[in-house]
């Protein structure tokens, strides 16, 4: 019976606003709609979370940097500051160029678009077992392309196949995921001899670490593949292709085999997408109107670009990518960090961090995680300043872990 099964009068609601469904029609979709098939839809979760930790799992930059210094012989400080330069900014602007690619990608279908973001990982991976410094970073460009397009791939993949009910902790694990494959790939650098060791240099044990992306990204393929194989409902409809958006839908929602339920399901998704683009992907907005003319998403708009601003400007990325040389300096305290370890514990903040959003996400109020989160990180950012001033290592190291935890 539907009334022993009932969602919240605000679910119900929701569905009155987005939909064109009502009465009976709409009672249903709200109430299935919010109602997952457990087993299947956390069987797509955790295969879109392996892809994203297999993406991030080449992110070991910090670690291997002693190793390049002395397998390319970099002597001066300016060779090694702008060559530790470059092995940062390639692959972020490779995640740019990425992100940018995956709108055009998906509009082909986003389980073609998955499978492609995992091949261009696999070969940009492939790319750093030539040693020549030139041709890894071409490699690391390519695999930052993987990065951004696999990120915006899975978010959009989530948003179409994961119900409602279970969207927000789904993305919260998918990035907790990602920080997942950044710590591997740190921790797998412990297989390197000491930053100090002579040996370092003709070490091969960097094969340990180069080799981890890509047979991760082949077994997310082979994953994806056997338990997923479908494209979303969405993109079904958006290309005529009706049954096999239905034959999605049984899939993700519990409808008990009820075509009449699975009906009105189809329609409540059609209605969601009434006046989207190509790619189902709702109401499209041009961005003078997100910004702009539109009341409806003006506000919204600009407070996301001001707290995006804010999460550059605080520098994460730029502490969390030199975290090895802040920690490297030799205070006059005569007290040294052991460098590896140190940039370990921050990589484990980090992931824990991320662990910790999936939980706050479903219990805690957004603008109460934002409040917290960004003044925690401007209190710790005005730390890790005076902490650098009066020389103090350790208070250091806690407060880059803080900023890594809190920016999660």
């Amino acid at each position: 019976m539907i009334s022993s099964r009932r969602m919240s009068q605000a679910q119900y609601s929701e569905v009155l606003k987005k939909t064109k469904l009502r009465g009976q029609a709409a009672l249903e979709a709200s109430v299935f709609m919010h109602d997952p098939n457990m087993k299947n839809i956390g069987t797509f979760i955790a295969v879109m979370s392996f892809a994203m930790l297999a993406s991030t799992s080449g992110n070991y930059m910090s670690i291997v940097i002693p190793f390049f210094e002395k397998k390319y012989g970099w002597e001066t400080q300016s060779e090694k500051d702008f060559n530790e330069a470059l092995m940062n900014v390639l692959p972020a602007v490779g995640t740019i160029c990425g992100s940018g690619c995956g709108s055009i990608l998906m509009s082909r279908g986003r389980a073609r678009a998955f499978i492609v973001a995992c091949c261009v990982g696999i070969l940009g991976s492939l790319f750093t077992f030539i040693e020549s410094f030139y041709v890894f970073l071409f490699a690391k460009f390519i695999v930052g392309a993987s990065i951004g397009l696999m990120g915006v791939v899975v978010a959009r993949y989530i948003e179409e196949y994961v119900p409602l009910k279970w969207f927000g902790t789904s993305q919260a694990i998918s990035l907790a995921s990602l920080q997942g494959g950044i710590f591997i790939s740190t921790i797998i650098g412990a297989v390197l001899p000491p930053d100090d060791d002579p040996v370092l240099k003709d070490t091969k044990a960097w094969i340990g670490i180069f080799v981890l992306q890509p047979i991760l990204l082949m077994a997310a393929i082979a994953l994806f593949l056997l338990l997923v194989r479908t494209d979303t409902p969405r993109f079904y409809l958006s290309t005529g292709q009706e049954e096999k958006a239905k034959l999605v839908l049984k899939k993700m929602y519990d409808t008990q085999n009820n075509n009449v339920k699975l009906n009105n399901i189809l329609e409540a998704e059609k209605a969601a997408m009434g006046g989207g683009d190509d790619e189902g992907a709702g109401p499209k907005v041009s961005p003078k109107e997100a910004l702009w003319t539109n009341d409806k998403y003006v506000r919204s708009s600009w407070t996301a670009i001001m707290i995006m601003a804010f999460q550059c400007l605080t520098g994460y990325y730029a502490i969390i990518a030199y975290s090895e040389v802040l920690l490297d300096e030799d205070f006059s305290s005569g007290r040294k960090i052991n460098t590896r370890q140190g940039v370990f514990l921050i990589q484990g903040f980090n992931l824990i961090g991320s662990i910790a959003s999936i939980y706050f996400i479903s219990k805690v109020g957004r603008r109460t995680i934002i409040l917290i989160g960004q003044g925690g990180i401007a209190l710790s950012l005005v730390g890790i300043g005076i902490a650098s001033i009066f020389e103090s290592p350790v208070t250091l190291l806690v407060l880059i872990c803080i900023v890594a935890f809190l920016f999660q």
